[in-house]
């Protein structure tokens, strides 16, 4: 999985802004894009991640997230934004970021749900995203969530508040008044969900940057780019789907399912490489869904799930369950009986 690069380049110039080494700081994280010409278009998520960990530690900053999100340059979101910017109305211009967001982060998506009042923007991890992500999405969710706000404001030119926000990560131990001002409000922590709600009157509103022709232009270039990014890294889903498939009681190995694919386990390893994951990665993503699947169902034992799932330990298993959601296999077979 990857992020555009502008975005990693993006957070690098605001910490230089901040009074922070970017340089040393991008270094650290493994990325030197702020000067280099021919840098490449993607981040590998991992990269992306350590980015952001070594921007919070060098910045002091807790709410980093929140700060980059509002003080994004537009220039950031790239084709997406120029997309956004020639949409007919705030609303148009939310779905068709909606649907182009895996060119900004391909282990993210957001859907938008109607209510009587507001649109909400429930943002996903997709089953691909890596483990880093799903141990420690605040940076992520804050940022993406300030940024959608801020975005908004400058479109409409309304002082946007929404009516709820919604994370599914614990109260910061840091205070939230940076949240409540940032947003307006403070966010709902502990959710189910990560979201945002946006009323209807602040999304119906015209955009005077409206241009059709400008539109219907970047649009099919982010469309051919999207079309370009789901080809290129279609082999992760591939080998994804092999190994639930293959997953019943014993580990599928590399070569076995660089066989199924029709190719060689180092073809197999260089691709998943250059997309940003590793086999171990989409094996762990797939013991995890699998694992859920499987104690959800009526009369599931821990045991039989571990062994299903490829552990012929059930103690390993339970340390590798928690490590995933953060409970217990009992506690979700329990809940689930």
């Amino acid at each position: 999985m990857s992020v555009a690069s502008s975005l990693a380049a993006d957070l690098l110039a605001y910490l230089q802004t901040q009074g922070v080494d970017a340089d040393a700081v991008g270094a650290r994280a493994g990325i030197a894009l702020r000067n280099g010409e021919d840098a490449p278009d993607r981040v590998p998520a991992a990269v992306m991640a350590a980015l952001w960990r070594e921007a919070v530690a060098a910045s002091g900053d807790h709410d980093l997230g929140l700060h980059a999100g509002v003080a994004f340059q537009p220039g950031a979101l790239d084709i997406v934004g120029y997309v956004m910017l020639s949409c007919r109305t705030a609303h148009e211009a939310i779905r068709r970021g909606a649907r182009l967001m895996q060119l900004l982060n391909d282990s993210l998506a957001i859907d938008l749900e109607q209510t009587a009042v507001a649109t909400r923007c429930r943002v996903r991890l997709l089953p691909t995203a890596g483990d880093d992500l799903r141990v420690d999405a605040r940076n992520v969710i804050e940022t993406l969530l300030a940024g959608l706000v801020h975005q908004l404001r400058l479109l409409t030119g309304r002082a946007v508040v929404p009516h709820a926000v919604h994370v599914r990560h614990a109260r910061p131990t840091t205070g939230t008044r940076e949240h409540a001002r940032i947003f307006g409000l403070e966010p709902a922590f502990g959710a189910d969900v990560d979201a945002i709600d946006i009323d209807h009157r602040d999304l119906d509103v015209p955009l005077r940057s409206a241009n059709p022709q400008l539109l219907a232009a970047f649009e099919s270039h982010a469309e051919a780019t999207l079309e370009a990014l789901r080809t290129r890294e279609s082999l992760s889903a591939r080998v994804l789907h092999e190994i639930v498939t293959q997953l019943k009681g014993e580990v599928p190995s590399i070569p076995l399912v660089a066989k199924s694919l029709a190719m060689s386990a180092r073809h197999l390893q260089r691709g998943l490489a250059n997309e940003g994951t590793t086999f171990q990665s989409l094996l762990d993503d797939a013991r995890r869904e699998l694992a859920v699947r499987h104690l959800s169902a009526p009369g599931a034992t821990v045991a039989k799930v571990a062994w299903l799932v490829g552990f012929s330990e059930p103690s390993a298993f339970h340390r590798a369950f928690r490590r995933w959601t953060g409970h217990s296999p009992r506690a979700l077979a329990r809940h689930s009986a």
